[in-house]
């Protein structure tokens, strides 16, 4: 079983890092790659319901059209206008959020399944809470 948060989730470099570790090709094992697959597969499963969750976050918080949709602000161009009176209750909302831990049925990818030059030390150490790196 493995822990992350939502803000694991939403980091750019985490995600970089992880296509990365996706698109490698030459695993040492077929069960090291079936573990990355299912890797993969839920934390695509777990970042959708993450978005749909901010969503749900931001309705409540933001402007809406008459539609019922987010209304995007003309100025900054931003997808969303978060309403005046509701800044600090949106953000108590998203650390919230942020901070939930998922738990994410897989096993760690060990390090010496993943091919020589793959990964640098310090992308290792991005996707350090998903690695087995003993």
């Amino acid at each position: 079983m493995l822990e992350l948060t939502f803000r694991d989730l939403n980091d750019m470099q985490f995600n970089d890092v992880l296509r990365k570790l996706g698109s490698t090709g030459a695993y040492t094992n077929k069960k090291a790659f079936k573990n990355v697959f299912k890797l993969l597969k839920n934390i695509s499963s777990e970042q959708k319901l993450a978005r749909s969750m901010h969503t749900a976050i931001l309705k409540d918080h933001a402007e809406l059209d008459e539609k019922g949709e987010l209304k995007p602000d003309e100025v900054s161009k931003r997808p969303y206008v978060i309403l005046d009176g509701k800044k600090d209750l949106y953000n108590a909302a998203m650390e919230s959020f942020m901070s939930n831990v998922i738990e994410l049925d897989c096993l760690p990818v060990r390090l010496e399944d993943i091919p020589d030059g793959t990964l640098s030390p310090n992308e290792v150490l991005v996707l350090e809470p998903l690695l087995d790196i003993e």
